[in-house]
């Protein structure tokens, strides 16, 4: 007799893909593609004589507004540009940032101080549950789907 395990196919690369919707997988594209804008700009900030502090800070902030047009734009379609909708919505987006910059300074040292777990493992665990954070956050209460300027008629 087979059983219900022995019945199901296994997973692929390729039915991984087709499950991802487009937003998700706009997402992930953005956020790497994020990633890449925080180091290169860190290195230019360094190479031109910046200190570690305020590279770190302009790099985070050249991200973060990386992140904020691509995730408008590409992965929620926010096509409202009221100016007073995307400050909003700049303000909630950099807000969260913060939120979850923070979770993951106290998250380092509560794993690796507090509970001895690895500091890549922290980091890894860390860099998943923010992802997660980050993109529930901008989702339903940033870039949320009919959340117009109230003052704009639909």
């Amino acid at each position: 007799m087979i059983s219900t395990l022995q019945k199901r196919r296994p997973i692929t690369p390729l039915k991984i893909f087709k499950a991802i919707n487009r937003e998700t997988l706009f997402y992930l594209i953005f956020g790497v593609l994020t990633t890449l804008v925080d180091w290169v700009s860190y290195g230019v900030f360094r190479f031109f004589s910046l200190d570690i502090a305020p590279a770190t800070a302009l790099a985070w902030g050249t991200a973060v507004m990386f992140s904020f047009i691509t995730n408008k734009i590409f992965v929620f379609e926010s096509r409202d540009w009221h100016p007073v909708r995307v400050l909003r919505e700049l303000a909630q987006f950099t807000a969260a940032r913060l939120l979850t910059g923070f979770l993951t300074v106290f998250g380092m040292e509560v794993l690796t101080k507090g509970c001895h777990v690895n500091e890549l493992a922290a980091k890894g665990l860390l860099a998943v549950v923010v992802i997660v954070v980050n993109y529930l956050i901008s989702k339903r209460l940033i870039f949320k789907k009919g959340s117009g300027y109230e003052g704009e008629s639909k």
